[in-house]
C-alpha cells in the first residue's frame, strides 16, 4: 500500500472506530427503551452482539492498517480491547438511571460479538493482503 493510501486508511479506520466508541458511550448513557421491531426474548443480547461485532471489525481493521504488527499481537490486542470495552460498557451502565448494568450475559454478548467482528476483519484483511500482494520480480512468469 502506498503512503498516501495508508495514511487515509489510518485516518478513516481509527476515525470510524472513535465514532463507534463515542456512540457506544452515548447509547449506554440512555435509559432503556423498548426496541422497535425486536420483541423476542433477549433481543438486547442480539443488539449487544451486533454492535460489538461492528466495533471489533472496525478496531481490527484499523489495527491491521497501522503497521506491520504480527498477526498474533493484533488478535491479542483486539481481543483485549473487546473484553475491556465490554466490561467498561457494563460498568458505565450502572451509573445510568433505569439501567442495571453489570449484566454478565450482556458482557458475554459484547465479547462474542467483538470476537466475531475481529475474526471477520482479520480474515478479510489477510485475504486482501494475499490477493493484492506484489509478486517479486524473480517469481514473474517467463517472458514478462
Amino acid at each position: 500500500m502506498n503512503r498516501g493510501w495508508q495514511t487515509w486508511a489510518l485516518i478513516i479506520g481509527w476515525g470510524a472506530y472513535a465514532c463507534w466508541a463515542a456512540l457506544l458511550f452515548v447509547l449506554s448513557a440512555q435509559p432503556p427503551k423498548d426496541i422497535v421491531g425486536m420483541t423476542f426474548p433477549h433481543a438486547d443480547k442480539v443488539l449487544h452482539f451486533v454492535y460489538f461485532g461492528i466495533g471489533g471489525f472496525l478496531f481490527m481493521g484499523a489495527l491491521s492498517c497501522s503497521g506491520n504488527l504480527p498477526a498474533r499481537l493484533r488478535i491479542f490486542l483486539a481481543m483485549l480491547v473487546a473484553v475491556a470495552i465490554g466490561f467498561l460498557d457494563e460498568w458505565h451502565q450502572t451509573f445510568t438511571p433505569g439501567r442495571h448494568g453489570g449484566d454478565f450475559f450482556d458482557f458475554a454478548a459484547d465479547v462474542a460479538g467483538g470476537v466475531a467482528g475481529i475474526t471477520a476483519a482479520f480474515l478479510i484483511y489477510e485475504w486482501i493482503k494475499r490477493r493484492f500482494a506484489r509478486t517479486p520480480a524473480s517469481a514473474a512468469p517467463p517472458g514478462d
